[in-house]
Formats: C-alpha cells, sequence, structure tokens
C-alpha cells in the first residue's frame, strides 16, 4: 500500500526509527516503532488493535504472548496512593447513548503492604442516578476465601471459613439452592484427600 502519507522519525543509523501513518486505502492510522514494526491501529470505524492489524468487531483487541499466572499482563491497572482500603477498578455501563452511570465494578482493594488485597465485584440494584455507586456483592480475599454478601469472615471460625455467605441488612436470612433436572438429583458431596463420599 503505497497511498499513505505519514511523519517518520530516524537518526544517522536508520532512516526508520519509527513513525506514523494514515494510510487512505482502508482508511486506518499506523503506528510504528523500533523501524518498519506496525505497533497499534486505528481502524476506520475507530476500532483499536495492539499488536494486531485486525480488531475486527472488538473495540480494542490486544495480541501479545500469554501472561496468565505471571507477575505481567496485556493490561495492568495501578493506583498511585499506597493507602490501605483504596485502589484501582473497572466499571461497567449499559446506560444509553450520552450516559455513563455505573452498573457494576471489578475492582482491587489494598489491604496491606507490596499490593496484598482483595478482589471485589460489585452491582448496580437500584436505578438511582448518575452518582449511584454499585454495591459490593462478592469478594475474594487475600487469603482465598469466598464472601458473599459480606466485606469481611466476622466471627467465622477458622475451619469453616472458606466460603461465608452472609445476609445481616435483611430478615430474609442466607441460603443455598439446588435445582436439578426433573429426573436428576442434587448433592453436596464430603470428602477429604483419601476418599470422595464420606458424608
Amino acid at each position: 500500500d503505497t497511498n499513505y502519507g505519514g511523519l517518520i522519525f530516524g537518526d544517522q543509523s536508520s532512516s526508520f526509527g519509527g513513525g506514523i501513518q494514515y494510510h487512505h486505502n482502508g482508511d486506518s492510522l499506523r503506528f510504528y516503532t523500533n523501524g518498519n514494526n506496525e505497533r497499534v491501529r486505528i481502524t476506520s470505524s475507530g476500532k483499536i488493535g495492539i499488536g494486531e492489524d485486525d480488531p475486527e468487531s472488538n473495540h480494542v483487541l490486544i495480541r501479545g504472548s500469554s501472561t496468565v499466572g505471571t507477575k505481567n499482563g496485556h493490561i495492568m491497572l495501578t493506583g498511585d496512593s499506597a493507602t490501605v482500603g483504596q485502589g484501582p477498578q473497572i466499571v461497567f455501563s449499559e446506560s444509553g447513548s450520552g450516559a455513563n452511570w455505573a452498573g457494576a465494578y471489578i475492582g482491587h482493594i489494598r489491604q496491606g503492604g507490596g499490593s496484598v488485597g482483595d478482589l471485589v465485584f460489585g452491582t448496580r440494584g437500584t436505578s438511582g442516578d448518575a452518582n449511584t455507586v454499585p454495591t459490593e456483592r462478592l469478594r475474594i480475599d487475600s487469603s482465598g476465601r469466598l464472601l458473599l454478601g459480606t466485606t469481611s469472615v466476622g466471627s467465622a471460625s477458622a475451619y469453616y471459613d472458606n466460603l461465608i455467605i452472609s445476609n445481616t441488612t435483611s430478615a430474609e436470612g442466607s441460603g443455598i439452592t439446588l435445582f436439578a433436572a426433573t429426573n436428576g438429583y442434587n448433592a453436596i458431596d464430603f470428602a477429604d484427600t483419601a476418599a470422595v463420599g464420606r458424608g
């Protein structure tokens, strides 16, 4: 594709160290580094590909080496306060054109040094207004415990605190419901490392 205009950056050792180009064939804006290596593309429809020249129907598509199970990520969000009780989050909204009311969030709340903290999930339960904050519904704390309807294990025994379900704000109580097909069944299995089906 030679039908483009752009700005090229170079030095004495390289005539093309990096650059920005607008390609009229397809109407895309492209960014290059370390020579003629495309890194980012903005398509004619405003979609963004990072490490990918065709984001397809995604608004943002990032392609890179696998980062799962490592300290790195395709995206990292970090707060700048290093304060217990604070942290970054992702907010989701589906409130119509021109509005951005927060509908749900996933966040990290710092609980100690070295970024020790909890992963929290919140949803919006009332219409409210643009300033309404979603309510936390679920938390995975820094010890890996799953908390539903509460932000801490409270007075639960350390022997039985892997899963905490709490409802202290209404008279409806807490519970678990298991549904099965007409010809199926429900079960909770108690087991140990030696055998399953202990009770």
